[in-house]
């Protein structure tokens, strides 16, 4: 689904985010490198990360806000922003959908 064309901006920061535990952590990524690749969510990071970075969506309508999804608080936010690029913290799309 992810790799899939019409796969929507917030859809695949959604995703992202579900790994939020590992996200700038290069030893626990490493350690998910072991398994499988199909079984791994360090691949899974790289599929993700490599199509945020290039903006390769066809759309950026399915909204989602890490911040407010997650209730992060100014040191968790501040903490993640040495971790992932500014991107990857903002909030995307417009069209709300339950979890």
């Amino acid at each position: 689904m992810l790799a899939h064309p019409r796969c929507d901006e917030g859809t695949a920061l959604y995703f992202d985010w579900q790994f939020h535990d590992l996200l700038g952590d290069d030893q626990a990524l490493e350690e998910q490198r072991a398994y499988d690749r199909a079984w791994n969510a360090a691949a899974l990071l790289e599929t993700i990360e490599a199509r945020l970075d290039a903006r390769d969506f066809a759309t950026s309508d399915i909204h989602f806000d890490p911040i407010a999804h997650f209730a992060l608080d100014a040191q968790q936010v501040a903490s993640y922003r040495r971790k992932v690029p500014p991107e990857r913290l903002r909030a995307v799309g417009h069209l709300r959908v339950d979890h």
